[in-house]
């Protein structure tokens, strides 16, 4: 019995991404031409580069160290601060049971 519920959670699993990554997978044939474009006026305005390609995108381009560097370091900023909000609300939210005087 076991089997057949991993089978139907592997199905559902299958067609979430299919939900998923269909439309996803037809936008991106329909906009094609728009990523070139887009490509051309990243690398146009230094924000990929073409050479010393630390981090490779599709196309050619990427990212070299100092923009590897770049976006670490923005992704640990939004990290830092999404976790600082979510403790100062949950901080929060328990000092308003404690002082309703739920202390579960």
């Amino acid at each position: 019995m076991a089997s057949s519920s991993f089978f139907e959670s592997q199905k559902d699993e299958d067609t979430f991404w299919l939900i998923i990554a269909g439309p996803l997978l037809i936008a991106s044939g329909f906009f094609a031409p728009m990523v070139e474009s887009v490509r051309l006026w990243l690398i146009e305005h230094h924000i990929i580069v073409t050479e010393a390609v630390l981090l490779p995108l599709p196309g050619g381009a990427g990212l070299d160290l100092p923009r590897v560097l770049l976006l670490a370091a923005v992704l640990a900023l939004a990290i830092t601060i999404t976790t600082r909000v979510l403790i100062a609300r949950y901080k929060k939210k328990r000092l308003a049971r404690l002082i309703e005087g739920d202390d579960e």
